[in-house]
């Protein structure tokens, strides 16, 4: 039996107005990911990974080089993003069911890029089976880190934002964003929050430090 540790597989959101520097720092986090797959509903990231349009081939692909590692892309169906992220989501707890036996050590991350879409508030309350909502819960049981990034924080569901262990906040640009952000923080960093210039940020991880 491989010795896992549950407690460091991370929930990381990260949040910010377009141009505010999020995507930068999403980047940085995961540039030594070993076994990475990126939901990428915009196509942004053409160029970064091995990039997918059918599910069914990216599965074929990571089962075959899930020992050496893989960095890949999948580019949902357009309309169909919510579906399409709980989808993947039930492939990466397949492909970590042997973490959570303790067969092996091996983790994945999953970074879903504008999440507001394809994990909208409310979207768990009438899907309670969402797949990923499952991974914000219990991956950590999996093995399975996740990196979340949107524009809009007040929109994004519940289960992704309660189960952060980091919290990356930019310029937000709607007023909802920054109520949900000051909720996160405190009232007292609300004008930090409002005054923050791209590519500035403020962080908080589970032990409650703000760099």
């Amino acid at each position: 039996m491989k010795k896992k540790n549950n407690t460091d597989s991370r929930r990381v959101g990260i949040f910010g107005a377009s141009g505010s520097g999020k995507t930068t720092k999403a980047l940085d986090l995961i540039k030594n990911c070993q076994r990475l797959i990126v939901f990428d509903i915009l196509d942004d990231f053409i160029g970064y990974f091995r990039r997918f349009t059918s599910l069914d081939e990216l599965k074929v692909y990571v089962i075959k080089h899930y020992t050496k590692g893989f960095r890949v892309s999948y580019v949902p169906p357009y309309g169909s993003e919510a579906r399409a992220l709980s989808d993947l989501s039930e492939f990466v707890k397949y492909i970590q069911t042997g973490y959570k036996i303790g067969a092996h050590s091996a983790k994945v991350t999953l970074f879903v890029d504008e999440l507001n879409r394809s994990f909208p508030l409310g979207l768990t309350r009438n899907k309670p089976l969402n797949a990923f909502g499952f991974l914000c819960n219990q991956g950590r049981h999996y093995g399975v880190n996740i990196v979340g990034v949107s524009q809009r924080m007040s929109m994004v569901d519940m289960p992704f934002r309660a189960n952060l262990s980091d919290v990356y906040v930019f310029r937000l640009a709607d007023f909802n964003d920054v109520k949900a952000a000051t909720a996160v923080f405190g009232s007292q960093y609300r004008q930090t929050i409002l005054n923050l210039p791209n590519y500035k940020y403020l962080y908080k991880n589970e032990n409650g430090v703000l760099i």
